[in-house]
């Protein structure tokens, strides 16, 4: 029977097609090249949900939010916020500045790793050699927190897009670096002290994540940490890049993540309680669990020595039989030979 008499469509024909040539002859020019096409579509059909996901961000209007889970209804919207704000600014920036996105892709950690080592590359240290490797070192760190961040917001439905945004948040303000070192020195110590935070988060996750609360609170953690990211993009995005440079304040972008630093401690301290109680009540049920064990030796504990003085006891009496055994049958044969 001809395998192609059911109807497919054009693509699962070509598809197949391709899968028999680069079976069949796979060192062939004909079927490398297939083979290489064939990978390129099929990872270009894995990556298209998430950047499916990526693209709402786009879409005006709370529909959007509503159809998210009820938690996660206000990171959303605020990430609607940071999309818009992220994207202004990193167009605003002069072109030797950008990092093109090609196409529909995202700015993943990757891309922010690139971006870190294009703008580090442009900073000159006119003082100590030191001071430019502990920049670098800050910056560098951010991309590390970034690996373990990806696990983090895996608590948080979707979660993919809020990974972008928080690379792709990163990804400009290194960008707003590239030649002009005054602005990484500006920014290196707050950035430096939001990587800690988020690293701090991570280890609570991975310690306490079965406490259902931990998570509305780590919801309501990036909540402001996307707040804040949005604000510096506005507030950076409102005169020209020119008179930016002329006016930048690091003071003033410390201020904007000391006032979030605040609401970020009195959650952190909730989380705190939350973790604390948990413990007590862990450690309560294991003493619990402890002394049940306990109860349960003493119990068997007299029934054991029972059996084992049973146990003894029939040992003894088998020994005995075998001795007695042994006399009865090798007495004659000594008087025999006596």
């Amino acid at each position: 029977m001809n395998r192609f008499t059911k109807a497919e469509p054009s693509k699962g024909i070509t598809r197949r097609f391709s899968d028999d040539v680069v079976n069949s002859t796979p060192a062939e020019p004909l079927g490398r090249a297939l083979a290489a096409k064939v990978a390129f579509d099929r990872n270009r059909e894995r990556l298209r949900p998430s950047r499916d996901e990526w693209d709402q961000l786009l879409l005006e209007g709370s529909e959007l939010a509503n159809g998210c889970v009820p938690d996660e209804a206000v990171l959303f919207e605020q990430s609607q916020r940071l999309y818009a704000a992220w994207d202004k600014f990193r167009r605003d920036l002069p072109k030797d500045q950008q990092m093109q996105l090609e196409g529909r892709d995202r700015p993943d950690i990757s891309y922010l790793v690139a971006t870190v080592n294009k703008a580090s590359a442009t900073w000159q240290s006119d003082r100590e050699e030191s001071k430019l490797g502990k920049l670098k070192s800050k910056f560098h760190s951010l991309c590390e927190t970034c690996h373990d961040h990806s696990s983090l917001l895996a608590i948080v439905p979707k979660d993919d897009k809020y990974v972008t945004l928080l690379t792709g948040s990163l990804s400009a303000i290194a960008q707003a670096t590239i030649n002009h070192q005054n602005i990484a020195e500006g920014v290196a110590d707050t950035l430096d002290d939001l990587s800690h935070d988020i690293d701090f988060w991570n280890r609570q996750m991975m310690e306490h994540g079965n406490i259902p609360s931990l998570r509305q609170y780590i919801q309501e953690l990036y909540v402001i940490v996307f707040e804040f990211f949005t604000e510096v993009f506005n507030k950076w995005s409102k005169s020209g890049w020119k008179r930016f440079l002329t006016s930048f304040d690091d003071g003033a972008f410390n201020r904007l993540f000391t006032a979030k630093k605040e609401r970020m401690l009195a959650i952190e301290r909730r989380m705190e309680r939350h973790v604390n109680l948990d413990f007590r009540h862990r450690t309560t049920e294991y003493l619990e669990m402890v002394i049940q064990s306990q109860k349960e030796l003493v119990y068997r504990l007299p029934n054991q020595i029972n059996e084992q003085r049973l146990f003894l006891g029939d040992s003894l009496q088998q020994l005995l039989e075998q001795q007695q055994l042994f006399i009865r049958t090798s007495l004659p044969q000594t008087l025999q030979r006596c």
